[in-house]
């Protein structure tokens, strides 16, 4: 049992990280929600070694590998995202190409600005 948690561990901390890089996170106002920017260094997640918004619970440890990805796309530039309240996040990105974009996470809503789309937020 003790190898079976050592090597997990070592999956945390060696291998994910091989095909994550986290670009930066921002909490929510209360802390109890953390927004992560990351980008796929390899074919993993839904847009391969594109850009990718992924929401989690503050308490969850390694929340940007496992929780819900709201977002996916090939950013032109940096993806760029805010909290504008407890239950509203913003994300702007210039996109190539748009492979995930969520209207809602939980009690969450998601506001989008991404130029050349006619729609602001999507289910």
């Amino acid at each position: 049992m003790s190898l079976l948690l050592v090597f997990s561990g070592l999956y945390f901390w060696l291998i994910l990280p091989l095909d994550w890089e986290t670009v930066s996170r921002k909490n929510s106002p209360d802390g109890g929600m953390v927004a992560y920017y990351l980008q796929s260094k390899s074919e993993a997640g839904e847009a391969p070694y594109g850009d990718h918004v992924v929401l989690a619970p503050r308490y969850l440890p390694f929340g940007q590998y496992y929780s819900e990805t709201i977002f996916a796309a090939y950013c032109v530039d940096e993806l760029q995202y805010r909290w504008l309240d407890n239950q509203k996040l913003s994300i702007k990105c210039e996109a190539e190409k748009v492979i995930k974009k969520s209207g809602s996470y939980k009690d969450l809503t998601i506001e989008y600005q991404i130029p050349g789309d006619i729609r602001d937020v999507h289910p």
